[in-house]
């Protein structure tokens, strides 16, 4: 859904783009923040509910993984709509300037 959302809004550097930019990168973010609850009725539910808990750790590497793709998306999103500085010319600032030796006049 965020992908259609990204790709209907464009690439142009808009406040909806930038809006949808921004909860593509959130939303993930949030997720995987809250891993451990998003997963803690379905280890308790394991084994008949006797108690004993379930090792999830694959599938919660699995859904870490998928969100972390996510970020990039949202990365790779900030890249194409030219807000990361990703060119020698967006760091021209720290560029000291050049000292001539010699100059004629």
């Amino acid at each position: 859904m965020q992908a259609f959302m990204a790709w209907m809004s464009g690439t142009g550097v808009s406040i909806f783009s930038i809006l949808i930019t921004g909860m593509i990168l959130m939303t993930p973010a949030k997720t995987i923040m809250s891993v451990q609850q998003t997963f803690a009725p379905l280890e308790r539910a394991g084994k008949g509910g006797s108690g004993a808990k379930l090792d999830l750790t694959m599938q919660k590497a699995v859904f870490v993984a998928i969100n972390v793709a996510g970020i990039l998306f949202g990365i790779y999103r900030l890249s194409i709509m030219g807000l990361l500085p990703t060119t020698s010319s967006d760091w021209l600032a720290f560029i000291p300037a050049k000292r001539y030796v010699e100059f004629s006049g």
